[in-house]
C-alpha cells in the first residue's frame, strides 16, 4: 500500500487542486465535487460516484487526467477504479451549484404520453399570431415563425430568432406552439427556457434519470427553447443539448431557438453555433414609431381602454426599445387616471 506516504484524502485533494483551474466552475462543481475517495491499494485508487451516468462520464472524460495526477502525487503508477454508491437512497441535494437551483421534480412518477402532451402544451393564451403587431423591424421573423407553424420540420429548420429584451421573441415562440397544437393536438410540442433545461439535466444526472430526460426531449415533434445564451459556460449542458439537437434535426423535427444575441455571439461552442446557422436566422429590431403606435392601439383596444391620440403618441415617442415597457407604460398611466380621477392627458 502507498497510503503510508500520502493518505487517500490528501491524494484526492491534490487532484481537485490540480483540476480546478483547468475546468470551468460549473463543470468542476457538477462532475468532481460529488466524488468520494475510498481507498488506495496495490496501485488502484477507488473513487465512489453517485450513479452509473457519473461513472461513464468520468471514465470517458477525466480518467486519464485523474490517473496522471494521482501517479504524480503517489510517485508511482496509479490506476483509477470507479465504484457506484452502495446506498440506494438519494443523496442530499447540494446547495452550492452556481447560478442554478436544483429542483426535485425527478421524484415524480413517470407521466403517461397523454399527460406529457398536456404538460408540454401549456402555452400562454395571450400570445398568438393574431395579436402580434407586425412592422418593418420584425416582419421577417414573424413570417418565418408562421411558416414554421404551418410546416414544422420543413424548410425553416432550425429557426433562430434573436433580438433585444422585450421585443417579442417569447411571443413568437408561444404563437408557434399554440398554432401547431391547434392544427394537431397529438403533436408533442415543448416550450422551455434554457435555465429549465439545465436544471432538469442536473436533476437527471443526480437521480440517475437520464433515460427519462432524453426520452422527454428527443421524442418531441417541436422544441421551442428560449434564452439559449444562458448555456454559455455550461459545458455539460451544451453537450447534452448538442446531442438533443442532432437527434431532433436528423428526425426532421422542428427546432426553434431564441436568444438576445446573434448565433456567433452566444458563446455556446462552435459545434452548436454551426448548427444554429444551418437553418434560418431572423433578427428583431426595436420597432419604429408607427409600429409602436400600432402596438399601443392594439393594447388599448383589447383592454377596452379609451386613450387620447396625443397621449398614445407621447408614450410611443418616449419608450422606443422595449415593447414590454411600452405596454406597461400605457397600463400604468390608465390605472393612475382611473384610480385618482385625473384626466388622461399629456400634462397628467
Amino acid at each position: 500500500m502507498i497510503t503510508a506516504k500520502k493518505s487517500v484524502e490528501e491524494l484526492w485533494e491534490q487532484v481537485l487542486a490540480t483540476l480546478r483551474p483547468e475546468l470551468k466552475e460549473e463543470t468542476f462543481d457538477l462532475w468532481l465535487k460529488p466524488l468520494v475517495p475510498v481507498r488506495l491499494e496495490a496501485g488502484l485508487f477507488s473513487l465512489r460516484v453517485p450513479n452509473r451516468f457519473f461513472s461513464d462520464w468520468i471514465k470517458t472524460h477525466y480518467q486519464n487526467r485523474i490517473e496522471l495526477v494521482l501517479s504524480q502525487g503517489a510517485n508511482s503508477p496509479v490506476k483509477l477504479e470507479v465504484e457506484l454508491q452502495e446506498d440506494e437512497t438519494l443523496p442530499p441535494i447540494r446547495r452550492d451549484f452556481p447560478l442554478i437551483s436544483v429542483t426535485t421534480t425527478s421524484h415524480r412518477a413517470p407521466l403517461s404520453p397523454s399527460a406529457h402532451n398536456k404538460e408540454e402544451a401549456r402555452f400562454e393564451p395571450k400570445y398568438g399570431f393574431d395579436n402580434f403587431v407586425v412592422g418593418p423591424s420584425n416582419r421577417f421573423a414573424e413570417a418565418a415563425a408562421e411558416a414554421v407553424a404551418k410546416d414544422p420540420g420543413g424548410a425553416y429548420n432550425p429557426l433562430f430568432i434573436y433580438g433585444g429584451v422585450g421585443l417579442g421573441k417569447t411571443h413568437l415562440l408561444h404563437s408557434i406552439g399554440r398554432a401547431i397544437m391547434q392544427k394537431d393536438a397529438n403533436r408533442r410540442v415543448l416550450y422551455v427556457p434554457s435555465e429549465k433545461f439545465i436544471n432538469e439535466f442536473i436533476d437527471a444526472i443526480r437521480f440517475e434519470r437520464m433515460k427519462d430526460f432524453r426520452a422527454k426531449y428527443r421524442s418531441l415533434d417541436c422544441l421551442l427553447i428560449d434564452d439559449i445564451q444562458f448555456l454559455m459556460g455550461k459545458d455539460s449542458s451544451q453537450e447534452e443539448f448538442f446531442y438533443t439537437f442532432n437527434t431532433l434535426y436528423e428526425s426532421h423535427k422542428q427546432i426553434v431557438i431564441c436568444s438576445d444575441r446573434a448565433p456567433r455571439e452566444t458563446n455556446v461552442g462552435d459545434r452548436l453555433i454551426s448548427r444554429f446557422e444551418w437553418g434560418v436566422i431572423a433578427d428583431i429590431q426595436p420597432p419604429d414609431l408607427e409600429t409602436r403606435i400600432a402596438i399601443l392601439l392594439k393594447k388599448t383596444d383589447s383592454a377596452g381602454l379609451n386613450v387620447p391620440e396625443d397621449v398614445t403618441l407621447f408614450v410611443a415617442n418616449h419608450i422606443k426599445n422595449n415593447i414590454r415597457e411600452l405596454e406597461g407604460a400605457i397600463t400604468r398611466i390608465t390605472a393612475y387616471s382611473s384610480l385618482t380621477g385625473a384626466p388622461l392627458t399629456v400634462d397628467t
